[in-house]
């Protein structure tokens, strides 16, 4: 789903996108270490390769929890200072109306889900 934006609407994307960068960098770093608990090492701490590139984990059920529970955590961009790039992203995705193809549309249909959740959340905090 490529969409050419300029000015504004190209820089708040910009912004979100290198938020859930860095998220998506902090996760695979996680998972590494999260491998290193599960996994053999060599003297020097380092993850063993087998020959087909997979590493020997050591109890598999447990690292497969593990990395199940790290997957499905929530990660929430609650900085007030992303607000108005939120707002902006939000809306150039509820607004698209280019054709989808199946996997973009059920991606851009949860995107979809997860902005309404959220200012529906918004307005419930509001009449409280």
């Amino acid at each position: 789903m490529g969409i050419s934006l300029k000015g504004k609407e190209s820089r708040h994307r910009m912004r979100i996108v290198n938020v859930l960068n860095e998220q998506n960098q902090n996760v695979a770093e996680e998972e590494i270490n999260l491998l290193k608990e599960y996994a053999k090492l060599d003297e020097d701490g380092e993850l063993i390769r087998n020959a087909d590139g997979s590493f020997d984990i050591l109890d598999i059920k447990e690292f497969k929890k593990q990395q199940d529970d790290l997957y499905n955590e929530q990660f929430v961009i609650n900085d007030t200072n992303l607000d108005e790039s939120l707002q902006t992203v939000g809306k150039l995705v509820i607004d698209y109306d280019e054709e989808l193809n199946n996997k973009d549309a059920f991606i851009h249909d949860y995107i979809c889900q997860q902005y309404e959740n959220h200012k529906s959340s918004d307005r419930n905090h509001l009449e409280e």
